[in-house]
């Protein structure tokens, strides 16, 4: 009203009159007008309605409503109900409050059997005073959803009857007034559309809305293409209308004109909630929202607002504005529109695969589609595919038979047979075609044409319209037969001739070009292309932009397969084609040898803290086929890798891998260290060269430290060497002091005083211990990398994504740095928002926050349907190891033994309780990313997952060639150690079937049960 009102107008407030004396920013300031005649204001605005998410929460309540509610009219109050008074006095409402809403959800539920909830719809009809029907769709979704909705059901209504209906739109529903039509009214397919149909509807309509008149008018002023008639003066709002619609008029003949594209972008993106209602039409077409309708005599009583709503507009339609009204604005481009709103069209949804399958099933020519080369087959596929050459049916028809060319041959391709076969076969169905095509001809059913300068064959009611339309040469007896009334009788709104024959063939092909009908119709590009631009104009194709044009019916066909394939492909895989993934990146599938094999797992493990001991032991011997630790000192002296030990207090609390040993309680070893290759951002930059012993260093260097005060820097991560020896010493067990055995009679007396406190012959001090640490190497001090927490984190989700590919909570916590995903997620979410990554739910059973990169998901999807764990080596890693994910990401099957090895049983040393423990030295047979066998650290317990002998073999070989590998790289004392099986899955390893297969994969018996025989060479010792 105050946009519509101007200085000196007079309105009436109360009982008295005003004159209009000023219009500020934020108030009307008025004077009394006794006695004169004035106006009544109006109080209307351009709210946005009711957001898409909090009509689903309302639907949401209506729902658990609805349940609570009585099935009975007269019924008892029950427990449903009683639950939902307490709601609602929870909430704040009264007791009469709490009385009206039940018995208003009461009524309405009494009306129309439903209420309309986030899952049902309730569509309503009945006729009024004046005859015509009122239909009412109540919906919680609000005005955002409603109005374009509104839009497509109003152009539906003019296509289906004829007529342009009355609507009015609200938070809670729509309201249509239809004029008296013969027949019966449409029910629910009034109201459902495809999803991309209804959106490519909207926004073709979109200038017809008076919403985009009123946005218009303000991008213009924006715009500054309205000046004020005089500065600083306010400009009514009426003139503002004026000058709009004579810009508007101007503008027509642009049809990519920049305020008018702004204006209908502004109407899709801001006012309108295009994705909430794409989202209904999808849901309604998979079931997930039903519609319930209701033919009543009266409105029910939710539609008692809405049609007070449909009364007032109807009352103050003249207040409404006149050019929101009766806009009639230009047509906007729709692809200058797609590329503003950045949306690429649903062509690009579209699976080129699906494609080609169903242009081939709606050509007949998909397998067991064709039909039989008889006259009658003949027939049906001229009258649903038009004129076609008689290679063109024969491509589509099998023989009288039903066999198709090539089907059932005799031959085996060795030399030629098979192809002699099909070529007769093709021979015998053309013959076929012809002597259809004659009996055709002959009956005077069908008549040969010539189109684009192509011999065709049409049938005799398509005559009339490949003369008309193309100017085909038509035989005079078939133009005579159909103006006889054998042809089908066209529509009251007939399209023309063209457009028939244009739609027919667009029902038949999927994409349909103006290139691909000129080619067909032999007419020109131009000429096409309008015809099919007039049939998109009347909702008959859809435009797909630079793809081309596709009949509706047919893109929801395809739409809806490419959707199903989509989903498919984006389907959780297990969580064993991650581990498959992981072992494929870190080399163990198949471990390469050399130094720049360990380079690279170097690199791939950079940052990786780990327990000391683990390195050379278990982790990169298992990724370098020939490891020897002088490859690994080679690396550190060359300057190429770094490592660092983390102070014993983090590792300590971490993993408890600081450990003191016995003998050595002054000379603790490393907790975790880290490799780093050192042109990485976050290896720690080496300085100055320190030494032991050295109190007065020359000028320029450091002082010099005690031993005992570097090995401390060493441990805290301030110094480090330039060979990994130091922590292969401190690592090495100490050799305890030599005691008698306590059961010894006679012990020698002399020296016993003055020798108690001397070591004896091979014993070392802890001061030689330290010393011959320390001085195994050369020593440089080490300070952090001089990188923020962002670029930390930024490394830490690459290192985490080069390893695992995956990066997801679990692994986040196992493999990632203190505090897990949280830290990561802002570098997560911005990797996600350019499109470095992708987020998703890749893995089943990590949850729904999981962020890869595409190759990986691509590897993921392609290593699911590789071959199986049969066709692949078993891969045996250390539980320990960080790229085994069994526990921390592949979850432990239940055991499981092959039949005839014996009943599984409980105990079993406490493994067969529950998931095996994690202890260092603890191993698990992988085979296809599963785990197929748990070995315990002294290989006593064993534990298979798998039913199959065969893979319980092959996994029983694999660790025990990995446990003498590993024993001939421990050496002379792997000799003397018996390492014996005592039980699987809790069967005892004598028992007949058990050892049988334990001897296959080079176990020998013992007392107590299965020994693995090792030797100093790899030769059998037993």
């Amino acid at each position: 009203m105050v946009h519509e009102s101007s200085r000196g107008d007079i309105i009436t407030l109360g009982t008295s009159s005003w004159r209009i004396r000023q219009i500020t920013g934020d108030r009307v300031v008025v004077d009394p007008a006794e006695g004169r005649s004035a106006r009544l204001p109006f109080w209307r605005g351009e709210g946005l309605g009711r957001p898409a998410a909090t009509g689903l929460a309302k639907g949401v309540f209506l729902r658990e409503a609805q349940n609570s509610l009585p099935s009975e009219a007269g019924a008892g109050e029950s427990e449903g109900e009683r639950a939902l008074r307490w709601r609602l006095t929870e909430a704040g409402l009264d007791a009469h409050a709490r009385s009206n809403l039940l018995a208003l959800l009461r009524e309405q539920y009494r009306a129309t059997s439903a209420l309309p909830t986030d899952e049902t719809l309730v569509l309503e009809r009945y006729e009024d005073e004046s005859g015509s029907w009122r239909i009412i769709v109540h919906s919680t979704l609000g005005r955002c959803v409603h109005e374009p909705w509104a839009m497509a059901i109003r152009e539906r209504v003019h296509q289906l009857l004829g007529v342009r209906p009355q609507t009015i739109v609200a938070d809670d529903g729509i309201v249509l007034q239809i004029p008296p039509v013969e027949g019966g009214l449409p029910g629910a397919g009034l109201i459902t559309f495809d999803a991309a149909e209804i959106s490519s509807l909207v926004r073709s309509r979109i200038e017809t809305t008076a919403l985009f008149a009123a946005r218009f008018r303000e991008c213009a002023a924006r715009a500054l293409l309205m000046p004020a008639a005089r500065p600083g003066r306010r400009t009514p709002l009426w003139l503002q209308r004026v000058k709009a619609g004579q810009l508007l008029e101007a503008s027509r003949q642009f049809r990519d004109f920049p305020v008018s594209v702004e204006a209908a972008r502004e109407c899709l993106q801001q006012y309108y909630d295009l994705p909430a209602l794409t989202d209904l039409m999808e849901r309604l077409a998979s079931g997930r929202v039903r519609i319930v309708e209701a033919v009543t005599s009266e409105p029910s009583p939710f539609a008692h607002p809405l049609l007070f709503g449909y009364a007032s507009t109807l009352i103050y339609q003249e207040d409404l504005p006149h050019a929101e009204r009766r806009a009639q604005l230009l047509s906007l481009d729709p692809k200058a529109l797609a590329a503003l709103l950045g949306d690429g069209g649903v062509a690009e949804l579209l699976d080129d695969e699906v494609l080609a399958q169903v242009e081939a099933e709606l050509q007949h020519l998909a397998p067991g589609r064709r039909v039989r080369a008889d006259a009658e087959g003949i027939a049906d596929l001229l009258r649903e595919l038009g004129p076609l050459s008689a290679a063109e049916l024969a491509a589509r028809c099998t023989d009288v038979g039903g066999r198709e060319p090539g089907e059932d041959g005799q031959g085996d391709g060795a030399d030629g047979t098979d192809d002699d076969v099909e070529r007769a076969d093709t021979h015998a169905v053309e013959r076929e075609v012809s002597r259809a095509l004659a009996e055709l001809d002959g009956t005077r059913r069908a008549a040969a044409v010539r189109v684009g300068g192509r011999e065709l064959w049409a049938r005799v009611e398509d005559a009339p319209a490949l003369r008309r339309a193309l100017g085909a040469e038509v035989p005079d007896w078939a133009l005579e037969r159909a103006t006889a009334g054998v042809a089908v009788e066209r529509k009251a709104a007939a399209r023309s001739p063209l457009n028939d024959l244009l739609l027919r063939y667009a029902r038949t092909h999927t994409t349909v070009t103006p290139q691909r009908v000129a080619q067909a119709f032999g007419l020109g590009t131009a000429v096409a292309e309008g015809a099919l631009a007039e049939l998109a104009g009347d909702g008959s194709l859809v435009d797909l932009g630079a793809a081309g044009w596709m009949e509706s019916a047919i893109l929801a066909r395809v739409r809806r397969r490419s959707l199903d394939r989509a989903r498919a492909a984006v389907a959780p895989v297990p969580p064993a084609a991650l581990q498959r993934l992981v072992l494929e990146r870190a080399g163990l599938d198949e471990p390469g040898g050399g130094v720049d094999a360990l380079a690279e797992a170097l690199a791939a493990l950079e940052g990786v803290w780990l327990p000391a001991g683990l390195w050379e032991s278990v982790v990169l011997p298992a990724r370098v086929i020939d490891y020897r630790p002088a490859m690994l000192d080679e690396l550190i002296a060359a300057g190429e890798v770094v490592w660092q030990a983390r102070p014993v207090s983090d590792a300590a609390s971490r993993s408890g891998a600081a450990r003191v040993r016995p003998g050595a309680d002054d000379i603790p070893a490393p907790g975790e260290i880290a490799f780093f290759p050192t042109d990485s951002a976050l290896a720690p930059v080496a300085g100055e060269a320190t030494a032991p012993g050295e109190p007065e260093a020359p000028t320029g260097r450091e002082t010099g430290v005690t031993g005992e005060e570097l090995w401390r820097l060493v441990r805290e991560g301030a110094a480090t060497g330039r060979s990994f020896e130091p922590v292969r010493r401190a690592l090495a067990p100490a050799a305890g002091p030599r005691t008698a055995p306590s059961s010894r009679r006679v012990r020698s007396r002399r020296g016993r005083r003055l020798m108690m406190e001397m070591p004896r012959t091979g014993e070392a001090t802890a001061a030689g211990r330290l010393s011959s640490v320390v001085a195994s190497t050369s020593w440089m001090r080490l300070s952090c990398a001089p990188v923020g927490d962002e670029e930390r984190a930024i490394a830490e989700v690459e290192s985490l994504l080069d390893r695992y590919g995956v990066v997801c909570r679990d692994l986040a916590l196992a493999f990632g740095g203190t505090g897990g995903l949280g830290p990561l997620m802002p570098v997560l979410r911005r990797m996600e928002e350019t499109g470095v990554i992708l987020r998703g739910s890749f893995i089943e059973g990590l949850g729904p926050a999981q962020f890869a990169e595409r190759e990986s998901v691509e590897r993921l999807r392609s290593l699911t349907h590789g071959p199986d764990g049969a066709a692949e080596t078993p891969v045996v890693l250390d539980l320990k190891d960080p790229a085994c994910l069994i526990g921390r990401g592949v979850r432990w099957p239940e055991p499981v033994l092959p039949a005839g090895l014996g009943e599984s049983a409980g105990g079993g040393g406490g493994e067969t309780g529950g998931p095996p423990v994690r202890r260092q030295g603890a191993s698990v047979v992988v085979l296809g990313g599963a785990p197929v066998l748990y070995a315990s650290e002294n290989l006593k317990v064993l534990i298979s997952y798998t039913s199959t002998r065969e893979e319980l073999a092959r996994a029983l070989t694999a660790l025990a060639a990995d446990r003498q590998a590993m024993f001939a790289r421990q050496g002379a004392a792997a000799v003397r150690r018996r390492t014996v099986v005592e039980s699987l899955n809790g069967v005892t390893t004598l028992a007949p079937a058990v050892s049988d297969l334990l001897r296959e994969a080079g176990f020998v018996r013992d007392p107590k049960g299965m020994r693995l025989a090792v030797g100093t060479s790899g030769a059998t010792w037993r």
